[in-house]
Parts: C-alpha cells; structure tokens; sequence
C-alpha cells in the first residue's frame, strides 16, 4: 500500500499545488481515499469498467465525484491538472 500512498501523493501536490502535510487530516484522508482508488485499479488499468459478484465498477472517471470535490477544495483558485 506504501507505493500506492506516494503515487497519491505525488498527484494530489500535482493536482492542488500545494505541497503534502502529514499533519493536516484533510490531506492524509485525501490522500488515502486516492490510494485505495489506485489499489482498487490495479490490474485493470485497461478497462473501462469490471463486474465481480453482479457489483458493476465503471472506471471512466480515475478518483470518484467526492474525491474530486475534495481535491477542488484544496487546490481552489489554482490551475489544476484535468485527468482524462
């Protein structure tokens, strides 16, 4: 999971421009909640979309709407990288 939390990290000072603090609880939940996302994927980079179990999974976006929102919040008022 470390390799997951520092590629998280990377793209969360890419996206916000601000820099990563440990300390801050709003940057580490961010950052965790972007991990599991990347874990989640892992393996599945490819695909649009993966059914397990009759559980459907769509991948068009990368992070979900509410880590989006909160990633917005961080890096409010700054230019941000779109992800396609």
């Amino acid at each position: 999971m470390e390799e997951f939390l520092k590629v998280a990290q990377a793209v969360f000072e890419a996206y916000t421009g601000t820099p990563y603090d440990e300390a801050n609880s709003t940057h580490s939940v961010i950052v965790s909640e972007m991990a599991k996302c990347h874990k989640a994927r892992e393996g599945n980079e490819g695909l649009n979309s993966i059914s397990v179990s009759g559980i459907t999974e769509n991948f068009n976006d990368f992070y979900p709407k509410y880590i989006l929102v909160m990633l917005n919040n961080i890096g409010r008022g700054k230019s941000r990288v779109k992800f396609l």
